[in-house]
């Protein structure tokens, strides 16, 4: 599909089908080390939807019954060590306008917090004592 003549990046399945976990019929799960730090599950609508409000209602059914099960994954399974302190929820969708929400696990060392994990550094890994161990195998085990 495209937007102002653009090609939206997560209507074209290429660019991320290797990190596919999951899928239902409407929506995929991406696991994503972001910033090669922050574990993170991504769920993106198969199809083009720019806002929450443009879903039908059991496509937001669906949707909240996912995100309520990733952050369950992160909490309540031995996939992630440490335990996350906090899980975030974000739909932003400023660079891609096509529904996706981030599902993140979050700690309050690690090098973002209490901010986002796409705003300034407030410390370096160098400076924190976090090590993160994220066990994809168990993530993806989870959904099934």
């Amino acid at each position: 599909m495209t937007q102002n003549n653009q090609t939206c990046q997560l209507c074209e399945r290429e660019n991320y089908q290797q990190n596919i976990i999951y899928e239902t019929e409407n929506f995929v799960i991406l696991f994503v080390l972001e910033q090669n730090f922050y574990p993170l599950l991504r769920i993106i609508c198969k199809n083009h939807y720019k806002e929450l409000s443009d879903l039908p209602a059991f496509l937001q059914q669906e949707l909240f019954a996912l995100i309520n099960k990733c952050e369950k994954i992160f909490l309540q399974t031995a996939a992630i060590s440490p335990k996350p302190d906090k899980i975030n929820i974000a739909s932003l969708g400023n660079y891609v306008p096509h529904l996706h929400f981030h599902v993140i696990a979050r700690w309050q060392n690690d090098l973002h917090f209490p901010d986002s994990i796409w705003s300034q550094i407030r410390r370096n890994k160098e400076n924190t004592d976090l090590k993160i161990l994220v066990d994809k195998k168990i993530i993806q085990q989870s959904f099934q």
